[in-house]
C-alpha cells in the first residue's frame, strides 16, 4: 500500500497537533509554497541541518529502488549516503522531518541494522521476503511507531493526553517526541486520536 495522498497537503499541519512542535522549523519553509513540498525544497530541508549517516557523509535525496526492499534502503543510507525518496508521499516526508529534527537517533538506527546482516540475508526463492531478525524487527517497530515520553507522571494520562491532540499546559514539565513516521502520517491523514510504542 502505497500513502501518497500528496492531494491531502496541509501547510499548516505542523501547527495542528502536539505531536508536530518539533517539526515546526523546518515545516516552515513550505507554508507558502504551491502544495506539497517537491523534491528540492525537501533537499532544501535536509541540507540545511546538515543531516548525515553514521559515518559523517551528508545525506543526499535518491529516488528509491524498489526491488532494493527495506535492506536496500538502509544499506543506501549507511554505504551511499543517499536517503530513499518518493515525492509527494506523507510517508517519506515525515521520515524527512524525523531525520531533520533527530538525525543523531535516525543515524544509529539506520547503523543498528546494518550491523545486524545475518538477519538480512536473502532466501534461494526470488519471490520469497527476505527474513528479518527479531532485532531489525524491533528497530523497523520504533522506526514506524516510537514514540519517548518523559514524565515525572507515573501513569499514563500526559500519553493519552499527548494522543488526544491536547496542547500542552503552561506549567507542563512532561516531554514527548514521536519519532514514529507511520505514527505521524497516520496523525495526519486520519486527523483522528492514535497510539504508538512508548519508550
Amino acid at each position: 500500500m502505497t500513502f501518497t495522498h500528496a492531494d491531502d497537503w496541509d501547510p499548516l499541519f505542523a501547527q495542528r497537533s502536539p505531536m508536530f512542535e518539533a517539526f515546526a522549523r523546518p515545516c516552515a519553509q513550505w507554508r507558502d509554497g504551491p502544495g506539497f513540498p517537491d523534491r528540492q525544497r525537501c533537499a532544501a530541508a535536509l541540507d540545511a541541518v546538515p543531516v548525515r549517516n553514521s559515518s559523517g557523509r551528508a545525506l543526499q535525496l535518491a529516488e528509491p529502488a524498489d526491488a532494493a526492499g527495506a535492506w536496500g534502503y538502509e544499506r543506501s543510507i549507511a554505504e551511499s549516503a543517499e536517503l530513499g525518496f518518493r515525492q509527494g508521499n506523507w510517508h517519506d516526508l515525515m521520515n524527512l522531518l524525523v531525520w531533520c529534527v533527530f538525525p543523531q537517533s535516525k543515524a544509529r538506527l539506520n547503523a543498528a541494522h546494518l550491523a545486524d546482516p545475518a538477519g538480512c540475508a536473502r532466501p534461494a526463492a526470488r519471490w520469497a521476503a527476505p527474513p528479518r531478525s527479531a532485532l531489525r524487527d524491533a528497530l523497523t517497530l520504533f522506526d514506524e511507531n516510537g514514540v519517548i515520553v518523559a514524565s515525572a507522571d507515573p501513569s499514563l494520562e500526559p500519553w493519552e493526553r499527548f494522543c488526544d491532540g491536547a496542547a500542552a499546559d503552561a506549567d507542563d514539565a512532561d516531554q514527548r517526541e514521536v519519532l514514529g513516521i507511520g505514527t505521524q502520517r497516520h496523525r495526519v491523514l486520519l486527523r483522528r486520536p492514535l497510539g504508538g510504542s512508548i519508550g
